[in-house]
Protein backbone atom coordinates (compact mmCIF):
# COMPACT_ATOMS: atom_id res chain seq x y z
CA UNK A 1 0.00 0.00 0.00
CA UNK A 2 1.24 3.44 -1.12
CA UNK A 3 2.03 6.47 1.09
CA UNK A 4 -0.95 7.83 -0.39
CA UNK A 5 -3.73 5.17 -0.12
CA UNK A 6 -2.86 4.56 3.64
CA UNK A 7 -3.77 8.43 4.43
CA UNK A 8 -6.71 7.96 2.80
CA UNK A 9 -7.29 4.83 4.25
CA UNK A 10 -7.12 6.44 7.53
CA UNK A 11 -8.77 9.43 6.62
CA UNK A 12 -12.37 6.81 5.53
CA UNK A 13 -11.32 5.23 9.03
CA UNK A 14 -12.15 8.69 10.52
CA UNK A 15 -14.96 9.82 8.41
CA UNK A 16 -16.82 6.26 9.42
CA UNK A 17 -16.36 6.45 13.40
CA UNK A 18 -17.04 10.24 13.39
CA UNK A 19 -20.42 9.39 11.78
CA UNK A 20 -21.11 6.86 14.31
CA UNK A 21 -20.09 8.84 16.91
CA UNK A 22 -23.00 11.47 15.80
CA UNK A 23 -25.36 8.51 15.03
CA UNK A 24 -25.70 7.32 18.85
CA UNK A 25 -25.54 10.92 19.86
CA UNK A 26 -28.32 11.95 17.39
CA UNK A 27 -30.72 8.98 18.83
CA UNK A 28 -29.55 9.33 22.79
CA UNK A 29 -27.87 12.47 23.99
CA UNK A 30 -26.97 11.27 27.01
CA UNK A 31 -24.96 8.46 24.95
CA UNK A 32 -21.14 7.46 26.93
CA UNK A 33 -19.11 6.91 23.52
CA UNK A 34 -15.86 4.84 24.67
CA UNK A 35 -13.15 4.55 22.27
CA UNK A 36 -10.41 1.68 22.81
CA UNK A 37 -7.32 -0.25 21.27
CA UNK A 38 -8.13 -3.64 19.65
CA UNK A 39 -10.35 -6.02 21.87
CA UNK A 40 -9.63 -4.27 25.19
CA UNK A 41 -13.37 -2.91 25.72
CA UNK A 42 -13.64 -6.80 27.43
CA UNK A 43 -11.46 -5.14 30.24
CA UNK A 44 -12.81 -2.09 30.46
CA UNK A 45 -16.58 -2.47 29.81
CA UNK A 46 -17.49 -3.76 33.03
CA UNK A 47 -15.53 -1.61 35.24
CA UNK A 48 -16.85 1.37 33.36
CA UNK A 49 -20.51 0.56 33.81
CA UNK A 50 -19.76 -0.22 37.81
CA UNK A 51 -18.69 3.99 38.01
CA UNK A 52 -20.94 5.04 34.97
CA UNK A 53 -24.02 3.28 36.31
CA UNK A 54 -27.40 3.56 33.70
CA UNK A 55 -25.58 5.15 31.76
CA UNK A 56 -25.90 3.64 27.81
CA UNK A 57 -22.50 2.85 26.27
CA UNK A 58 -21.39 2.72 23.26
CA UNK A 59 -17.77 1.22 22.22
CA UNK A 60 -15.68 2.58 19.04
CA UNK A 61 -12.85 0.03 17.93
CA UNK A 62 -9.30 1.14 17.24
CA UNK A 63 -6.34 -0.73 15.68
CA UNK A 64 -3.79 0.14 17.82
CA UNK A 65 -2.83 3.03 19.90
CA UNK A 66 -1.80 5.81 16.93
CA UNK A 67 -5.50 5.48 15.50
CA UNK A 68 -7.03 6.33 18.37
CA UNK A 69 -5.00 8.96 18.88
CA UNK A 70 -5.29 10.43 15.33
CA UNK A 71 -9.23 9.77 15.98
CA UNK A 72 -9.42 11.58 19.00
CA UNK A 73 -7.40 14.19 17.54
CA UNK A 74 -10.03 14.59 14.46
CA UNK A 75 -12.91 14.61 16.96
CA UNK A 76 -11.45 17.48 18.99
CA UNK A 77 -11.22 19.48 16.25
CA UNK A 78 -15.32 19.17 14.79
CA UNK A 79 -17.59 21.45 16.73
CA UNK A 80 -20.70 18.84 15.89
CA UNK A 81 -19.02 16.17 18.66
CA UNK A 82 -17.86 19.12 21.38
CA UNK A 83 -20.91 18.48 23.85
CA UNK A 84 -20.65 14.21 23.32
CA UNK A 85 -19.30 12.43 26.27
CA UNK A 86 -16.55 10.50 24.76
CA UNK A 87 -13.89 8.65 26.72
CA UNK A 88 -10.59 7.32 25.19
CA UNK A 89 -8.22 4.12 26.56
CA UNK A 90 -4.95 3.47 25.26
CA UNK A 91 -2.22 1.26 26.34
CA UNK A 92 1.02 3.24 27.24
CA UNK A 93 3.59 0.31 25.29
CA UNK A 94 7.00 1.29 26.01
CA UNK A 95 6.79 4.55 25.66
CA UNK A 96 6.96 6.04 29.45
CA UNK A 97 5.91 9.47 28.39
CA UNK A 98 2.11 8.54 27.92
CA UNK A 99 0.41 9.55 31.00
CA UNK A 100 -3.84 9.75 31.85
CA UNK A 101 -4.83 13.28 31.18
CA UNK A 102 -8.13 15.03 30.05
CA UNK A 103 -10.43 12.48 28.48
CA UNK A 104 -7.74 10.03 27.68
CA UNK A 105 -6.79 7.07 30.32
CA UNK A 106 -3.17 5.35 29.95
CA UNK A 107 -2.82 2.20 31.19
CA UNK A 108 0.10 2.46 33.96
CA UNK A 109 1.62 -0.36 31.95
CA UNK A 110 2.70 -2.01 29.24
CA UNK A 111 -1.24 -2.55 28.28
CA UNK A 112 -4.33 -4.18 29.80
CA UNK A 113 -2.93 -7.84 29.74
CA UNK A 114 -0.28 -6.89 32.23
CA UNK A 115 -3.19 -6.47 34.66
CA UNK A 116 -4.16 -10.27 34.48
CA UNK A 117 -0.76 -11.00 35.85
CA UNK A 118 -0.07 -11.46 39.27
CA UNK A 119 -0.08 -13.50 42.74
CA UNK A 120 -3.01 -11.10 43.93
CA UNK A 121 -5.03 -12.50 40.72
CA UNK A 122 -3.90 -16.01 40.71
CA UNK A 123 -5.50 -15.77 44.76
CA UNK A 124 -8.68 -14.43 43.15
CA UNK A 125 -8.77 -17.23 40.73
CA UNK A 126 -7.69 -19.88 42.96
CA UNK A 127 -10.54 -18.74 45.42
CA UNK A 128 -12.98 -18.41 43.39
CA UNK A 129 -12.78 -20.12 40.16
CA UNK A 130 -11.14 -23.42 41.53
CA UNK A 131 -12.08 -23.56 45.47
CA UNK A 132 -8.85 -23.40 46.82
CA UNK A 133 -9.77 -21.49 49.75
CA UNK A 134 -6.71 -19.40 51.66
CA UNK A 135 -8.82 -20.23 55.33
CA UNK A 136 -9.79 -24.23 54.86
CA UNK A 137 -7.10 -24.96 52.25
CA UNK A 138 -3.94 -23.02 53.81
CA UNK A 139 -1.28 -25.75 52.90
CA UNK A 140 -2.16 -25.91 49.35
CA UNK A 141 -2.95 -22.25 49.13
CA UNK A 142 0.69 -20.86 50.49
CA UNK A 143 2.32 -23.39 48.34
CA UNK A 144 0.69 -22.51 45.32
CA UNK A 145 0.87 -18.92 45.87
CA UNK A 146 4.62 -19.00 46.69
CA UNK A 147 5.97 -21.21 43.77
CA UNK A 148 4.12 -18.63 41.20
CA UNK A 149 5.62 -15.69 42.85
CA UNK A 150 9.03 -17.43 41.95
CA UNK A 151 8.22 -18.64 38.65
CA UNK A 152 7.19 -14.72 38.36
CA UNK A 153 10.23 -13.57 39.48
CA UNK A 154 11.99 -16.07 37.37
CA UNK A 155 9.98 -14.94 33.94
CA UNK A 156 10.91 -11.23 35.40
CA UNK A 157 14.86 -12.20 35.45
CA UNK A 158 14.58 -14.64 32.06
CA UNK A 159 12.53 -11.61 29.80
CA UNK A 160 14.34 -8.60 30.95
CA UNK A 161 17.08 -8.88 27.97
CA UNK A 162 14.03 -9.49 25.78
CA UNK A 163 12.13 -6.94 26.20
CA UNK A 164 15.12 -4.61 26.03
CA UNK A 165 16.26 -5.54 23.22
CA UNK A 166 12.42 -5.08 21.76
CA UNK A 167 12.35 -2.00 23.44
CA UNK A 168 15.29 -0.31 21.36
CA UNK A 169 13.50 -1.33 18.55
CA UNK A 170 10.36 -0.03 18.78
CA UNK A 171 11.88 3.53 19.53
CA UNK A 172 14.28 2.94 16.35
CA UNK A 173 11.51 2.45 14.40
CA UNK A 174 9.94 5.60 15.13
CA UNK A 175 12.65 6.93 12.46
CA UNK A 176 13.69 4.07 10.40
CA UNK A 177 10.88 2.55 8.41
CA UNK A 178 13.02 -0.54 7.68
CA UNK A 179 12.58 -1.70 11.04
CA UNK A 180 9.98 -4.35 11.29
CA UNK A 181 9.44 -6.79 13.95
CA UNK A 182 5.54 -8.24 13.54
CA UNK A 183 5.46 -9.15 17.30
CA UNK A 184 1.73 -10.83 16.41
CA UNK A 185 3.46 -13.94 15.27
CA UNK A 186 5.45 -14.65 18.16
CA UNK A 187 4.88 -16.14 21.59
CA UNK A 188 5.85 -16.23 24.55
CA UNK A 189 7.02 -19.57 24.98
CA UNK A 190 9.43 -19.29 21.45
CA UNK A 191 11.53 -17.38 24.30
CA UNK A 192 11.62 -19.24 27.66
CA UNK A 193 10.32 -22.86 28.64
CA UNK A 194 7.88 -22.81 31.31
CA UNK A 195 7.50 -25.53 33.52
CA UNK A 196 7.21 -25.77 37.30
CA UNK A 197 10.14 -27.19 37.58
CA UNK A 198 11.80 -23.77 36.65
CA UNK A 199 11.44 -20.61 33.84
CA UNK A 200 14.04 -20.87 31.64
CA UNK A 201 15.32 -18.83 28.36
CA UNK A 202 15.98 -20.74 25.30
CA UNK A 203 17.22 -17.57 23.43
CA UNK A 204 20.32 -14.96 22.93
CA UNK A 205 21.08 -11.57 21.16
CA UNK A 206 22.25 -13.13 18.16
CA UNK A 207 19.12 -15.41 18.17
CA UNK A 208 17.03 -12.11 18.52
CA UNK A 209 18.63 -10.40 15.16
CA UNK A 210 18.08 -13.85 13.57
CA UNK A 211 14.28 -13.91 13.90
CA UNK A 212 13.48 -10.84 13.59
CA UNK A 213 15.85 -10.55 10.65
CA UNK A 214 14.42 -6.76 9.83
CA UNK A 215 15.62 -5.36 13.21
CA UNK A 216 18.67 -3.05 13.35
CA UNK A 217 22.10 -3.58 15.30
CA UNK A 218 21.92 -1.77 19.14
CA UNK A 219 25.12 -0.64 21.23
CA UNK A 220 25.11 -2.40 24.30
CA UNK A 221 24.81 0.88 26.25
CA UNK A 222 21.37 1.18 24.57
CA UNK A 223 20.20 -2.10 26.06
CA UNK A 224 21.88 -1.34 29.14
CA UNK A 225 19.62 1.91 29.30
CA UNK A 226 16.70 0.19 28.43
CA UNK A 227 17.44 -2.43 31.02
CA UNK A 228 17.19 0.06 34.10
CA UNK A 229 14.84 2.01 32.75
CA UNK A 230 12.35 -1.59 32.40
CA UNK A 231 13.48 -2.33 36.18
CA UNK A 232 12.53 1.34 37.39
CA UNK A 233 9.33 1.10 35.85
CA UNK A 234 8.01 -2.26 37.53
CA UNK A 235 9.92 -5.31 35.37
CA UNK A 236 7.54 -7.57 34.01
CA UNK A 237 4.58 -4.51 34.59
CA UNK A 238 6.29 -3.19 31.63
CA UNK A 239 6.95 -6.34 29.38
CA UNK A 240 4.94 -6.67 26.25
CA UNK A 241 1.70 -7.51 27.81
CA UNK A 242 0.24 -10.32 25.32
CA UNK A 243 3.57 -12.07 26.07
CA UNK A 244 3.04 -12.07 30.12
CA UNK A 245 -0.65 -13.34 30.28
CA UNK A 246 0.62 -16.02 27.66
CA UNK A 247 2.59 -16.97 30.62
CA UNK A 248 0.74 -16.55 32.95
CA UNK A 249 -2.22 -18.60 31.36
CA UNK A 250 0.59 -21.71 31.11
CA UNK A 251 2.20 -21.66 34.18
CA UNK A 252 -1.42 -21.31 36.06
CA UNK A 253 -2.54 -24.29 33.99
CA UNK A 254 0.86 -26.36 34.20
CA UNK A 255 0.63 -25.78 38.33
CA UNK A 256 -3.32 -26.90 38.10
CA UNK A 257 -2.47 -30.01 35.95
CA UNK A 258 0.41 -31.08 38.09
CA UNK A 259 -2.51 -30.52 41.06
CA UNK A 260 -5.15 -32.97 39.64
CA UNK A 261 -2.48 -35.91 39.70
CA UNK A 262 -3.40 -38.85 41.83
CA UNK A 263 -1.63 -39.74 44.89
CA UNK A 264 0.54 -36.46 45.70
CA UNK A 265 2.53 -37.33 42.88
CA UNK A 266 2.62 -34.00 41.20
CA UNK A 267 5.04 -31.48 41.30
CA UNK A 268 3.82 -30.13 44.62
CA UNK A 269 3.07 -33.07 46.34
CA UNK A 270 -0.61 -32.53 46.81
CA UNK A 271 -3.55 -33.65 45.21
CA UNK A 272 -6.30 -30.91 44.60
CA UNK A 273 -8.82 -32.08 41.60
CA UNK A 274 -9.04 -28.89 39.40
CA UNK A 275 -11.23 -28.20 36.35
CA UNK A 276 -9.82 -25.03 35.26
CA UNK A 277 -8.25 -24.25 32.10
CA UNK A 278 -7.31 -21.20 30.46
CA UNK A 279 -7.87 -20.51 27.28
CA UNK A 280 -5.57 -17.75 25.31
CA UNK A 281 -8.40 -17.27 23.24
CA UNK A 282 -10.87 -15.97 25.79
CA UNK A 283 -8.54 -15.45 28.72
CA UNK A 284 -9.22 -11.52 28.54
CA UNK A 285 -13.38 -11.87 29.03
CA UNK A 286 -13.08 -14.69 31.29
CA UNK A 287 -10.54 -13.84 33.71
CA UNK A 288 -11.37 -9.96 33.66
CA UNK A 289 -13.15 -9.97 36.86
CA UNK A 290 -10.04 -11.27 38.34
CA UNK A 291 -7.68 -8.70 36.72
CA UNK A 292 -6.54 -6.25 38.53
CA UNK A 293 -8.45 -2.60 38.87
CA UNK A 294 -5.33 0.21 39.12
CA UNK A 295 -6.70 2.84 41.47
CA UNK A 296 -5.68 5.47 38.25
CA UNK A 297 -8.42 4.28 36.61
CA UNK A 298 -10.71 3.85 39.02
CA UNK A 299 -10.37 7.51 39.88
CA UNK A 300 -10.46 8.58 35.70
CA UNK A 301 -13.87 6.88 35.47
CA UNK A 302 -15.32 8.63 38.74
CA UNK A 303 -13.86 12.34 37.70
CA UNK A 304 -15.91 11.71 34.40
CA UNK A 305 -18.76 9.95 35.63
CA UNK A 306 -19.62 13.71 37.78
Amino acid sequence: MSRVEAMRKARDFEVVKIQNILKEHSSDPDVLICIFEGEDAKYYGSRIDSVFRGRNRKNIKCKGRNNLLKLKSKVESNKYLSKIKILYFADRDFDFNYTTHGNIYFTPCYSIENLYVGSDVLDRILCDEVGICSIEEKEIYDLLHANFEIYLKQADSELLTLHSWLMCQVKMSETNTSIELNLKNTKVEEFINITCQKIESKYDIQSLYDKFSLSHMIEEKELEYSSDLLLKNAGHLSYRGKYMLEFFGSIVNKMLQECNVKGGQGHFGVTRKCQLSISQDSVLSTLSQYARTPSCLTDFLKHHAK
